[in-house]
């Protein structure tokens, strides 16, 4: 538990806001389940210039004593650097890159990305920071890895401040390392192993009332805190131990029929439990085990010819209504708060209460009024003379009186005063005002092109008001800064709410600056370069460039943009690859669909999907190279003989992997790697076996690009093969 000292803060509702929210998260090994709890909050405290502010770290970040708008990935290393986490990493108040090149390598450059196979990732580990692929950081301790663990990472885990354990072959109980049985089975009880089948782990108190962990039999288990208990022999309901067995004794590890738990208390099949009522205090009891019968109150009711009302049993009519506790007849009677009423004399008045009025009376807020008073807001009551039409409240006397503006009457701080022209307003008590082309400034009229400040009037030409102090600086050319709030004359590099952006300054209150450019502050925008752009539209590749999160354009390496439909991208550059051109790899790959959709005719299997990756690899056949396609699979098609129909197994099928024979390129200008997003038909006569076709020749493959026409194309010609 940390203990801070809180700071003085501006505002009070700061102070409430710092712990709102708890924080539970669970460690579970083997079975065993603890839990800690934190307070944390999205509300924190930047010391700008000796003061503490409030501001939300989702959208704002305190770094070097000042507050600005947070960018996105953007972190506080200590509290003088900005930096963004999928560059750098924070070590020891210190910001360093995350991807460096590897000692004494020359093919490696700087700077290095996560991109560049070449490149290492640096963790922080305590106060050092460490290469992840070389150490593990255990406890912010760093362990070095041999050469067999760096192969077998994914299976390498901390157990101590110095010792790793391998998951496949050992097990890490409370810090001390086992070796795994053959069918690893083995199980940590502290720090101690046990095997399920024959032994149970269970927590209990020791002496000091600390938590401890035991090894007993598999039918015994802990009642209460500290009482072990054996199954067969005893039950435990809520920590109280019954001389009643737990178990079967005619079926093994089944629950006794005969007997349960209901609360604390043990009861037989032969009854009920109704369970403690915790707002009408009814304790825990049994009820004979009758279909009629429930709980009620402290005993029970039947449920054919009896009611329950909250804890009480009445006797069922089966004419009637109840109201509270007795019975009326809602063809003629109606209940207002447990009061039965005539309906055909009296009606029934809802509020803040509910009280029975005659029907010639008016409802207001619970009470019957008659025609001599007016409904203030459905609240009030107000005695009406003449024609009153509306309402005057006087906050100090708790009251309200009736008045007409027809008449020329006002409400006046509480009062009603009279004698006032059409179209106005009170200004103080003795004076009026017209709002459309005047104002009441400390129960002084005015002009409308003066404004009000604190009670004292003011031209917009002259002065300007800042938290209700009054300056000699026009308004149209200065600002008022919150944090020494004062006003300030624009561009005034003496305000501490401007910061210089590009060749103008910003007010940070108010304003963002994305490089050079200033933009009024919005909630869920963010800098992407000199662009202020949504965040939940628009994402920005490498903090430069925005783009539309559903669009075909996509982040290159986090440095360019590119057409997903058109480019692929490789090795930190945008290369153009037009799709379905017989410049492709090479000719046969993607040929005229109207010169080889007989080819799809002549094969058994058909399926449209999504082409996902293409890779092609060199192969130790000579002048034979290996394409590779991954494709999602979006539906099959039936073509070709029933025999060589995909099965229901192969209908199921929802990622397929071609493994495809072609001649060796000759041109190097194909890549190794292609980025492919698009929709494709394909037809082949090899049988799927698990998840992978493999095709020995490439006429004996056709692939398409997916569109409706090309579809209906292919259809058709299958129908007329089918035929013949």
């Amino acid at each position: 538990m940390f203990k801070c000292d809180k700071p003085r803060v501006r505002s009070e509702r700061s102070r409430s806001n710092i712990n709102l929210s708890r924080f539970i998260f669970g460690i579970i090994q083997f079975g065993i389940i603890s839990f800690q709890c934190q307070y944390v909050s999205s509300q924190n405290l930047c010391n700008v210039n000796g003061q503490y502010e409030e501001y939300d770290r989702y959208f704002k970040i305190c770094c070097k004593n000042k507050l600005q708008h947070r960018l996105q990935g953007q972190e506080c290393c200590g509290t003088k650097e900005f930096y963004y986490k999928k560059d750098s990493i924070c070590c020891n108040n210190k910001v360093l890159d995350r991807f460096v090149c590897p000692r004494n390598h020359s093919g490696c450059s700087s700077p290095c990305s996560q991109n560049d196979v070449l490149c290492n990732e640096q963790l922080c580990c305590g106060k050092k920071n460490i290469i992840r692929s070389e150490s593990l950081c255990c406890f912010d301790r760093e362990i070095k890895l041999t050469e067999q663990q760096k192969k077998d990472s994914d299976f390498i885990s901390c157990c101590n401040e110095t010792h790793l354990y391998d998951l496949r072959s050992q097990i890490c109980c409370n810090k001390k390392v086992y070796r795994l049985d053959e069918k690893k089975q083995l199980r940590c009880c502290g720090d101690k192993t046990y095997l399920p089948e024959k032994n149970k782990c269970l927590r209990v108190l020791n002496t000091s009332g600390k938590p401890d962990y035991v090894i007993r039999g598999v039918y015994e288990d802990v009642c209460g805190d500290d009482q072990i208990y054996n199954k067969r022999y005893n039950k435990c309901c809520n920590g109280i131990l019954y001389a009643e067995p737990d178990i079967d004794p005619s079926m093994i590890w089944e629950p006794n029929p005969e007997f349960r738990c209901c609360d604390h208390l043990l009861m037989n099949s032969k009854e009920k439990c109704c369970r403690q009522h915790l707002y009408y205090h009814f304790p825990t009891h049994t009820i004979p085990n009758n279909a009629d019968l429930d709980c009620c109150g402290e005993g029970f009711y039947n449920k054919t010819i009896e009611l329950c009302k909250n804890g009480t049993k009445i006797k069922k009519q089966f004419d009637k209504e109840l109201c509270g506790y007795e019975y009326y007849d809602p063809s003629i009677e109606g209940c207002c708060e447990f009061t039965i009423y005539s309906k055909d004399k009296f009606k029934c008045c809802k509020g803040d209460k509910k009280t029975v009025v005659s029907l010639d009376k008016k409802c207001c807020n619970g009470e019957g009024i008659d025609a001599s008073y007016i409904c203030c807001d459905d609240l009030l009551p107000a005695k009406r003379k003449g024609m009153d039409d509306e309402c005057c409240y006087n906050e100090d006397k708790t009251m309200v009186e009736a008045y007409s503006r027809q008449s020329g009457q006002r409400c006046v701080s509480g009062f009603v005063v009279e004698g006032y022209p059409e179209h106005t307003e009170p200004c103080g008590h003795n004076l009026f005002y017209y709002p459309s082309k005047e104002i009441c400034c400390n129960d002084n009229v005015y002009d409308n092109s003066w404004k009000c400040c604190d009670g004292h009037a003011y031209s917009l030409q002259k002065q300007t008001c800042c938290f209700s102090k009054l300056y000699s600086l026009p308004s149209s050319e200065s600002s008022c800064c919150n944090v020494d709030r004062r006003a300030y004359r624009s561009n005034d590099t003496s305000n501490p709410c401007l910061s210089p952006c590009g060749t103008t300054f910003f007010n940070t209150n108010t304003e963002v600056c994305c490089e050079d450019k200033v933009y009024s502050e919005k909630r869920n925008f963010e800098c992407c370069g000199n662009h202020y752009i949504n965040r939940h539209r628009n994402l920005c590749c490498r903090d430069k460039y925005p783009y539309k999160n559903r669009g075909h354009m996509e982040c290159c390496r986090h440095k360019v943009l590119h057409n997903a439909r058109k480019p692929f991208c490789h090795h930190k550059k945008t290369t153009v690859i037009p799709y379905y051109t017989s410049k492709l790899c090479q000719p046969k790959i993607f040929q005229s669909f109207q010169k080889t959709k007989h080819l799809a005719c002549n094969t058994n299997y058909g399926l449209s999907g999504m082409l996902e990756r293409v890779i092609v690899e060199r192969t130790s056949v000579p002048k034979t190279d290996m394409l590779i396609m991954n494709v999602t699979v979006n539906s099959w098609l039936n073509f070709g003989s029933s025999s060589s129909r995909p099965s229901k197994k192969e209908k199921h099928i929802q990622f397929l992997v071609f493994n495809i024979h072609i001649q060796r390129l000759l041109s190097h200008k194909c890549p190794k790697y292609l980025q492919t997003k698009v929709k494709i038909m394909i037809f082949f006569n090899s049988k799927p076996r698990e998840n992978t076709v493999t095709i020995t020749h490439w006429s004996n493959v056709f692939l398409s690009q997916h569109t409706p026409k090309n579809e209906k194309e292919i259809l058709s010609c299958k129908a007329k093969s089918s035929d013949n």
